[in-house]
């Protein structure tokens, strides 16, 4: 299973949020430079998480982006759900109409557990518990010397 890069980007923009929203608002250009991801391919993200509740923007010379929630409060399937709309691994669950099969699957039953699962397990990630992990990975690894 692969996770879309939609929903990557947009984990890493609300990272950059919560990471950088202590110093105000997280303009789109500050988020894709330090992030590495084109500003065009951000909006793409940012629309659904701002729809979602997850970021609130601001318009303006000084704009920008903020998180709407404290980022204890945003879970990846958050993101996730922003996003894609949901987290079923296979349409059948979230439109049982796109198969014929759908009443009569050997496999439908494992499918939505297997989704469920994953739900649960990224409900458990929060923005703030990803960054605490990020610190504490850089304080282990020590000082970068590079050029």
């Amino acid at each position: 299973m692969k996770i879309p890069t939609k929903i990557r980007y947009g984990l890493r923009f609300l990272l950059d949020v919560a990471e950088h929203g202590d110093q105000g608002v997280v303009t789109l250009r500050e988020a894709s430079l330090r992030q590495g991801i084109s500003q065009k391919y951000l909006w793409q993200v940012v629309a659904p998480l701002k729809s979602a509740g997850l970021i609130t923007s601001e318009r303006g010379k000084d704009g920008g982006f903020r998180l709407a929630r404290e980022p204890g409060d945003v879970t990846i399937r958050d993101v996730y759900t922003a996003i894609e709309g949901g987290c079923a691994l296979v349409g059948c669950l979230s439109r049982p109409a796109t198969c014929p099969r759908h009443e009569h699957c050997e496999v439908r039953d494992v499918w939505d557990e297997i989704s469920q699962g994953l739900g649960k397990l990224m409900q458990e990630f929060t923005l703030e518990q990803i960054l605490e992990r990020e610190s504490k990975r850089r304080t282990a690894q020590g000082p970068d010397y590079s050029i």
